[in-house]
């Protein structure tokens, strides 16, 4: 009888210390396009944006925030490429907040990068917001995607709940004009359980 006891106050003990990793194990994520093109109608701006919290589906513990950016910036009347990064980053603590029902994100970072044209270091200020514009989806998938490009195949199905939004802010590169000054609604926030 004494034996048991210890087995279910172990079991007990062992769930209160796991409750908060589990709460922690959502994956959540929001990606978002821009387009824009400037007022002489040559110089045209596209920007994707992915960002996640912190877990990965490879490991059930805790990781950075992980944000991934690409710009390219082109003069179609010149046939030119005016600025060309890519950023795989980690986030710091505060620079990304999602909303357990998906209602909205916040990103607020500042991401260096390098031009591929120029080779030369840039910096480029990140201030975007998500809200959702339509009601949550939900349903159980095999397949998740953990970065652009990157889908991995669970062994089981994944509750994965999918929002369309609207993304808009500014991102700015070393001070310039902001590149995004339309609202994206090539835009969504997920989550995976």
């Amino acid at each position: 009888m004494k034996q048991k006891q210890l087995l279910v106050a172990a079991f007990a003990a062992t769930l209160v210390f796991s409750a908060p990793v589990l709460a922690q194990q959502v994956k959540f994520a929001a990606d978002a396009e821009f387009y824009s093109l400037d007022d002489s109608g040559c110089v045209s701006s596209y920007i994707f944006l992915f960002v996640r919290n912190g877990r990965t589906i490879e490991s059930r513990e805790n990781a950075r925030a992980r944000l991934e950016m690409t710009i390219l910036r082109t003069d179609e009347c010149q046939n030119e490429i005016l600025l060309e990064a890519r950023a795989r980053t980690n986030l710091r603590d505060g620079e990304v907040s999602f909303d357990p029902q998906l209602g909205n994100t916040n990103l607020d970072t500042t991401v260096q990068m390098v031009d591929r044209q120029s080779r030369n270091p840039i910096n480029a200020d990140v201030v975007v917001n998500w809200a959702a514009v339509d009601e949550p989806v939900t349903l159980d998938a095999r397949f998740e995607v953990e970065a652009p490009g990157q889908i991995v195949r669970r062994a089981r199905p994944v509750a994965t709940t999918l929002r369309l939004a609207e993304a808009f802010g500014t991102i700015s590169v070393d001070g310039g004009p902001n590149l995004v000054p339309d609202t994206s609604t090539d835009a969504a926030i997920t989550s995976s359980r």
